[in-house]
């Protein structure tokens, strides 16, 4: 994995050093953003699993994700809650990928999943996937608490 992020960092820096801000496409910029976000949520859950947080001194997930990723607590912990959902929702983790949809509607899905507990097999991933292809960020929250209300 050490070549792989190796060779995303050069990537990175390449971008930085040569894209033009005025010929970017910020859609597909905000895609391959939106997409390393998936996979970092992935990583703090599965350093989170092996209990990375206690090795290095951390009373808690969260306080382990603050200090290696430079977050506040709310994101801290909105990776956490994305990075335990995204791998039990391949549909939604596939649509982020392919950036059909963004990060910040995945996060709304997996927090929705997250709040359903028992229930969390009544949400249909296929649905939510339309609803974040057709809805604002804001509406899609407020299908989200309708969907908890109802439920």
């Amino acid at each position: 994995m050490v070549d792989e992020l190796e060779r995303l960092e050069s990537a990175a820096r390449d971008f930085d050093l040569s894209a033009d801000p005025d010929f970017v496409d910020p859609a597909r910029l905000a895609a391959v953003i939106d997409r390393l976000q998936g996979a970092l949520c992935k990583v703090v859950e599965r350093a989170r699993r092996r209990g990375d947080q206690l090795a290095n001194g951390h009373y808690s997930a969260v306080s382990f994700v603050m200090s290696t990723c430079n977050l506040s607590q709310g994101p801290a912990s909105d990776r956490l809650c994305v990075g335990k959902h995204l791998e039990s929702m391949p549909k939604v983790a596939g649509a982020l990928s392919d950036g059909e949809i963004g990060y910040q509607s995945v996060s709304v899905i997996c927090h929705l999943r997250e709040k359903l507990g028992k229930q969390a097999e009544l949400l249909d991933e296929e649905e939510w996937i339309r609803y974040a292809r057709e809805n604002s960020i804001k509406s899609l929250g407020q299908l989200s608490d309708h969907m908890r209300y109802v439920i």
